[in-house]
């Protein structure tokens, strides 16, 4: 071979792994707007950035995601439509978002039915996950896989260790449906409040409690006039990452797998294990500022679980035609995992 052959097939040769540059098997180089409200520079803005470079080498370079933080392109509600419409390209948003396109999913966040966040993630990663790719997908979105919110601590200017401590009171309630149900089975009264309108509603007096998780009590200030955390864990708040289907059924095989081995890179038990260590800081500091932290025992959480339980079947209903079908498969799924803490 002459040195002038070797030069241009060199050259040949490193054009093919540069971004923007494909094969007939990779397909042309894509880049895909991948929307979030979290902020960049949290344990979930970490992540999102960890997972664009994951996504760009495992799909040599040519599957680039342009992440846009802190709701630039929208709330989440506004994300999971806009996604599925095609409008844009990939994103994530909490479950309880989700089921605004997908009702029956929020019977993942049933107040009170999971035991514990290990039972919970028993019961998503195994053959309901699959489950819930298909009806994501009837509705224009694939499902790249599970993360994690937190858990839902009550907050407020008091302890709530009991249920009868929430009789009357005011409660903030957003997305789903069995949230103002939740409210009405333990005696108080749903108010339509978003997560950014907390800190103010605490100051007017517009809410006397909300369920939220401890990153955005903490880092949005809400603890600081709504003073008293109590960790009674009603609820564990999964998170989805999602593509538009018509978008991912537009990528060649190649760029799909390197989708898929950039999000295992980091397995969900990772990145569950991450963020909750980080809300257990984020307690910490809340603490360590002059906040409270009640600890519910486990009689006091068995006490709410014993006042919603009754209210389970009504939010059942509430959750569509499906619902009791995929209320099914879930008690099925949870059976299999008994024993989980």
């Amino acid at each position: 071979m002459t040195l002038r052959t070797t030069f241009f097939a060199s050259i040949v040769a490193a054009a093919l792994v540069l971004p923007g540059v494909a094969d007939a098997q990779t397909g042309p180089a894509v880049e895909l707007r991948y929307a979030t409200t979290i902020p960049e520079r949290s344990v979930w803005g970490r992540q999102t950035g960890r997972f664009v470079q994951d996504v760009l080498a495992e799909s040599g370079g040519t599957v680039k995601l342009q992440p846009f933080f802190g709701g630039q392109l929208g709330a989440e509600a506004e994300i999971v439509q806009q996604v599925a419409r095609g409008r844009l390209d990939a994103g994530a948003a909490g479950i309880t978002f989700a089921s605004l396109l997908v009702p029956e999913l929020q019977l993942l966040l049933l107040p009170g039915y999971f035991r514990s966040a290990a039972e919970q993630d028993c019961v998503i990663d195994g053959a309901l996950q699959a489950d819930i790719a298909e009806r994501l997908a009837r509705k224009g979105l694939h499902l790249l896989g599970f993360g994690d919110a937190g858990s839902v601590v009550l907050v407020g200017k008091k302890g709530f260790a009991s249920p009868a401590d929430v009789v009357g009171l005011k409660a903030a309630v957003f997305g789903a449906r069995s949230g103002p149900l939740m409210w009405q089975a333990l005696g108080a009264h749903p108010t339509p409040t978003s997560n950014a309108e907390l800190a103010a509603g605490f100051q007017t007096g517009l809410i006397d409690v909300a369920g939220t998780v401890p990153v955005l009590y903490v880092a949005a200030g809400i603890n600081k006039v709504a003073p008293v955390a109590t960790r009674i864990e009603l609820m564990y708040m999964p998170s989805i990452v999602f593509v538009n289907k018509a978008t991912w059924d537009r990528l060649s095989p190649a760029q799909q797998e390197g989708l898929r081995r950039g999000r295992e890179r980091h397995p969900v038990a990772t990145l569950r294990a991450e963020v909750r260590g980080f809300q257990e800081q984020m307690l910490r500091q809340h603490v360590q500022g002059g906040g409270q932290l009640v600890d519910a025992s486990a009689e006091q959480r068995d006490a709410f679980r014993r006042a919603l339980a009754p209210s389970w079947p009504r939010m059942v209903e509430e959750a569509g035609p499906e619902g009791p079908r995929f209320f099914e498969k879930m008690e099925a799924r949870r059976k299999s995992c008994d024993g989980r803490s």
